[in-house]
């Protein structure tokens, strides 16, 4: 079996979904117009340093991942539904570069718990001026059209997704 992996912001894994260049996609459910084999929702906590306090006389500075990101897409709508000034300080399409940023005083950032290190970064709560927590539904899709390998890898996959099963 051979496995080429593609890592990629959610839009561009939209597209590639769309002209078929993929047998297997995990990706938000947002970005495809086809039924997903299993769903499950990833909770975003808006983060800082341990010792970041939040001015609220002056713009939130973020850390986000690069445009064109659905997560810094969502967060920024909340930013501004919340009437709460924001800049983006850094962006990158690198979570480590992102915690690393965020670790290091430069600004909040909307991470998944699971990488959110609680040594070195704390959870934001509403009160610090931060909207609610947003939460993204994502989707393991793979087209009718599957060998027996495709099945063995989305039977892999399976094994680690905390997910509900699709329609």
């Amino acid at each position: 079996m051979s496995l080429d992996v593609v890592v990629e912001h959610s839009v561009s894994l939209g597209r590639l979904w769309s002209e078929d260049g993929l047998d297997i996609m995990i990706a938000p459910t947002s970005v495809v117009v086809a039924d997903a084999l299993i769903t499950w929702n990833v909770n975003l906590q808006w983060v800082c340093d341990l010792d970041y306090v939040p001015d609220q006389e002056r713009p939130l500075d973020l850390v986000a991942f690069a445009a064109p990101c659905l997560w810094r897409r969502r967060m920024i709508a909340a930013l501004v539904a919340a009437g709460r000034e924001h800049r983006v300080a850094l962006s990158s399409h690198s979570v480590t570069a992102l915690q690393a940023a965020i670790e290091n005083g430069l600004g909040i950032g909307l991470l998944p718990p699971e990488s959110v290190r609680t040594g070195s970064m704390r959870v934001l709560k509403t009160s610090a001026g931060v909207p609610e927590p947003l939460t993204v539904q994502y989707g393991l899709y793979a087209h009718d059209r599957r060998t027996p390998v495709v099945d063995a890898a989305i039977d892999v996959l399976l094994k680690d997704i905390p997910a509900t099963p699709g329609p």
